[in-house]
C-alpha cells in the first residue's frame, strides 16, 4: 500500500498478500493500516488466513516504510494476535507474513474497549513531562546506536581499502620481492593505525552521547525537585487562606450564637426557644465540620459574658471540606433566545457541609423604622475568598453538565458549567448565589483581576487558552444570579474541555 488504510476499532476487514505488496527489510510482506486512538484504549488485532503463516507487527511512523516497529503479534495455528493499550494517537498495523513468499486471502479485526471520557486526577504536566523523558531517551539511543554503526562502517571500509592495498602489495611482491614485501607491511600498518583511530573516535563519541544523557537526567531532577518545591508552597498558601476563613465564619458563628443565646433568655414562646436551640445546634455541627467547635464555644461565651475571648486554641482536626453538591440544570434558552438573567428564590447549595452557614444566623425580627438602620446585618466582607478544586479533565457534550462550585467570598458562592457550542468551541455559563442577608455584588474576572481566562484541553493535553470579558451583578439575599454565558470559549480549536482560571469577588452592594 503506498498510504496506510484508515481502520477503526470495531472494525473486521478483508484483504489479500500479492506480488506487490509491501515488503519488510528481512523480506517479509505486509499491508498497512493506520488506527487512531486515545490514551488508555485496549485495542486487540486479530489475523486469520487460510493459505500462510499469519504475523502481525505494531508500528508509529508517518510513513509505512519508515515506520518503528514498537510490537509483534503472537503467532496462531491459523494467523496472529496482537493486544495492546494505546498511549494516544496514530498506530500503524502491519498485517502480512514474515515469509517473502506468503500470498492468498485474510481477514482482520479491531477490536477493543475505549477509555473513558473523564480524565484521571493525574497531572496532565506530569503525563506530559514523562512523556518528553521517555522520547528523550529513545532519542539519545537512536543518535548512540547511529553512532556506533556509522563508525563501524568507516572501519570496515577501511579495512576493505587495507586489504586491496596488500593485494596490489601482493601483486607488485611477484616482480620485487623486497620492495613489495616492505610495501606491503607498511600498507598493513597503516591499515592497523587506521583501525585503531576508527575504534578510538567511536569510544569518544560514546562517552560524549553518555555525557549528554546525563546532564538531561540532571535536568530533569531539577526540574522535579523546583516542581515539587512549588507544590508544597502553593499547599501552604492554600492552608493558610483556609484558616483565615475558618476564623471568620467561626466569629460569624459564635455571634449568632450569642444572639440566639439572649433571644432565648427574654422570650416566653417555648415553640420558639426550641427553634432558637435548634439553630444553635446546627451552627455548632457546623463548627464541627471545619474543627471550630471549641473556638466557637469561647466566642460565644466571652460575647455573652461581655469578656474578652481568651487566646485561640489549636484548630481540632477536621475533614476536608466536602465537595459542592451540583445545583439543578438552568432551563434551556427555548425558541425566543435565551433566558433573561432573572434572581431567583432556589434555595442555594452550602460549601459547609451539611448545614448551610446562612441557617446559622439570627433570623430577622421586627424592628421599628428608626431602628433599622442600627440593625442591619454585617456581612462580613473580611472573610478571604476560597476556590475550590479544578475538577478532573473530562470531554464535554451538547448539553450542559450539572453546576460546579468554583469558589466563596463574603458569603457569595460561585458555580460554573460548560457545553460544546455548536462545534465552533465551548460555551460557559457562571452562577452567583447569595447567602447573606444583605444585597451583594458578585463579580466574576474584570477590575483588579483581570478579564475571564479559560484552560482549553483537548483530551488531556492543554491547548491555548480562551478568554472574556468580566462580568458583574447585583444578587439579593438569599437569592441567585445565573449570567447569560460565554459564547464560542476556544474558538477555531479542536477542545473537548474547559477549565476557568479567574478571580471572582463579592461585596455589599453599594
Amino acid at each position: 500500500m503506498a498510504s496506510p488504510a484508515p481502520v477503526t476499532m470495531g472494525q473486521e476487514l478483508g484483504g489479500s498478500l500479492a506480488d506487490d505488496s509491501a515488503r519488510l527489510a528481512d523480506g517479509g510482506v505486509y499491508d498497512c493500516y493506520a488506527l487512531n486512538t486515545k490514551p488508555r484504549d485496549q485495542v486487540t488485532v486479530t489475523l486469520h488466513a487460510a493459505g500462510f503463516a499469519g504475523h502481525l507487527w505494531l508500528a508509529r511512523g508517518a510513513l509505512c516504510s519508515a515506520a518503528a516497529i514498537q510490537a509483534e503479534g503472537q503467532a496462531g495455528a491459523d494467523g496472529a494476535a496482537l493486544t495492546f493499550t494505546a498511549a494516544g494517537g496514530r498506530y500503524l498495523i502491519l498485517a502480512g507474513s514474515a515469509t517473502g513468499d506468503a500470498r492468498g486471502a485474510y481477514t482482520l479485526t479491531i477490536a477493543g474497549q475505549a477509555a473513558t471520557q473523564v480524565a484521571s486526577a493525574e497531572d496532565p504536566a506530569d503525563a506530559a513531562a514523562a512523556r518528553r523523558a521517555l522520547m528523550d531517551q529513545q532519542v539519545t539511543q537512536f543518535r548512540a546506536d547511529e553512532a556506533a554503526a556509522a563508525a563501524a562502517r568507516q572501519a570496515a571500509e577501511e579495512a576493505r581499502q587495507a586489504e586491496l592495498a596488500a593485494r596490489r602489495a601482493e601483486e607488485e611482491a611477484e616482480d620485487d620481492d623486497d620492495d613489495g614485501l616492505a610495501l606491503f607491511g607498511a600498507l598493513v600498518g597503516a591499515a592497523a593505525n587506521a583501525y585503531a583511530d576508527a575504534a578510538a573516535q567511536q569510544r569518544a563519541e560514546s562517552a560524549r552521547l553518555s555525557a549528554l544523557q546525563a546532564q538531561a537526567h540532571a535536568a530533569e531532577a531539577r526540574r522535579r525537585a523546583d516542581a515539587q518545591r512549588d507544590a508544597q508552597q502553593q499547599a501552604a498558601r492554600t492552608a493558610q487562606q483556609q484558616q483565615a476563613g475558618y476564623s471568620a465564619l467561626a466569629r460569624q458563628l459564635a455571634e449568632a450564637n450569642a444572639y440566639r443565646e439572649r433571644q432565648m433568655a427574654t422570650t416566653t414562646n417555648e415553640a420558639e426557644r426550641q427553634r432558637l436551640a435548634q439553630q444553635n445546634a446546627q451552627a455548632l455541627q457546623a463548627a464541627r465540620q471545619i474543627g471550630r467547635e471549641a473556638e466557637v464555644r469561647q466566642q460565644t461565651q466571652a460575647m455573652m459574658t461581655g469578656r474578652p475571648p481568651q487566646a485561640e486554641a489549636p484548630a481540632q482536626p477536621h475533614a476536608p471540606m466536602a465537595p459542592v453538591t451540583p445545583l439543578p440544570p438552568t432551563p434551556k434558552p427555548g425558541p425566543q433566545g435565551p433566558a433573561p438573567m432573572v434572581e431567583s428564590r432556589q434555595a442555594p447549595p452550602t460549601l459547609v457541609p451539611p448545614q448551610r452557614v446562612a441557617d446559622a444566623r439570627p433570623a430577622p425580627e421586627p424592628v421599628k423604622p428608626k431602628e433599622v438602620a442600627a440593625a442591619k446585618p454585617d456581612p462580613k466582607p473580611s472573610v478571604p475568598a476560597q476556590r475550590a478544586p479544578a475538577p478532573a479533565i473530562g470531554t464535554l457534550t451538547k448539553d450542559w453538565f450539572g453546576w460546579v462550585a468554583y469558589g466563596s467570598h463574603n458569603g457569595v458562592e460561585f458555580y460554573w458549567r460548560a457545553k460544546l457550542d455548536g462545534g465552533n468551541g465551548i460555551r460557559v455559563q457562571w452562577r452567583c448565589v447569595n447567602t447573606t442577608s444583605v444585597r451583594m455584588t458578585c463579580g466574576i474576572g474584570g477590575g483588579s483581576s483581570g478579564d475571564k481566562v479559560y484552560r482549553c484541553y483537548h483530551g488531556a493535553g492543554a491547548e491555548s487558552p480562551g478568554g472574556a470579558i468580566g462580568e458583574s451583578s447585583d444578587v439579593g439575599p438569599g437569592r441567585d444570579y445565573v449570567f447569560i454565558g460565554d459564547a464560542s470559549v476556544c474558538r477555531d480549536k479542536t477542545a473537548t474541555f474547559v477549565v476557568p482560571d479567574t478571580g471572582f469577588a463579592a461585596g455589599p452592594a453599594l
